[in-house]
């Protein structure tokens, strides 16, 4: 049987370079709500990111027992620029209406608009410019929307955090680009550190990258591959039952 230290995982194709890495770990997940729950995790990531307009190239989802992972590659750093037009009230229109209109554009002027024919009239005209957020700043929120719409088929409430989830969630690691993204989960710790095998490998393992999550995991006694995971149980199998 190959032991798991010789496990060797590809390489990450521009790793650090608009990279998503992100593992919730907690209490053990009943084996039956596992797959369908990484699953859904990458997929609400995937629409998550694409929907503010920082989609990934690639999204890869991992799961054991105690752990949830997801790899987002090619996520671009910064959404791109915006525009947006607003039609205010027509020209003429009282100053109440004016002054509204102002106040919901942010415009410290009528001066700011542009007028324009409709052909019904002549209207104001907002064009508002808003500046792309970097992705650093929006990652936070799209992973916790999605951490909060997981459709668990059952979950629980716990003293760490508001948050409900299948079961107790322990730590998060949340590294984007090789920086930890600070997510807001009330007291859990969330780092760049995660844990190995319980019993094989105790202690903490401090990662920096995608590459570096699965080489030193491996290295603590744990696949997080559940299809090699499945292999690596077969081939041993055959081998005994030959033997």
């Amino acid at each position: 049987m190959t032991s798991v230290d010789e496990i060797i995982y590809a390489p990450i194709e521009n790793a650090g370079r608009g990279e998503l890495l992100l593992e919730l770990l907690c209490e053990e997940i009943p084996a039956r709500m596992q797959q369908g729950a990484i699953a859904d995790l990458t997929g609400l990531l995937r629409e998550k990111l694409t929907a503010a307009e920082i989609p990934a190239t690639r999204v890869r989802g991992y799961v054991t027992s105690r752990r949830l992972a997801v790899i987002g590659e090619g996520i671009p750093e910064v959404q791109p620029d915006r525009t947006e037009e607003r039609r205010g009230p027509r020209v003429g229109a009282p100053q109440p209406a004016i002054d509204g209109f102002l106040r919901s554009t942010g415009l410290a002027s009528i001066g700011q608009c542009e007028i324009r024919d409709t052909g019904r009239g002549e209207f104001y005209f907002a064009v508002l410019h808003h500046p792309g957020r970097p992705a650093a700043q929006v990652l936070p929120e799209i992973i916790r929307a999605a951490m909060a719409e997981l459709p668990w088929p059952k979950s629980m409430r716990y003293p760490a955090s508001s948050l409900r989830w299948v079961r107790p969630l322990t730590s998060v690691l949340c590294l984007f680009d090789g920086e930890v993204l600070s997510l807001p989960l009330d007291r859990i710790p969330v780092g760049r550190t995660t844990r190995g095998h319980r019993f094989l490998s105790p202690g903490e393992i401090c990662v920096g990258s995608a590459g570096e999550y699965l080489d030193r995991l491996s290295k603590a006694r744990v696949v997080v591959d559940h299809d090699l995971r499945k292999e690596t149980i077969r081939v041993e199998l055959e081998r005994r039952a030959v033997g």
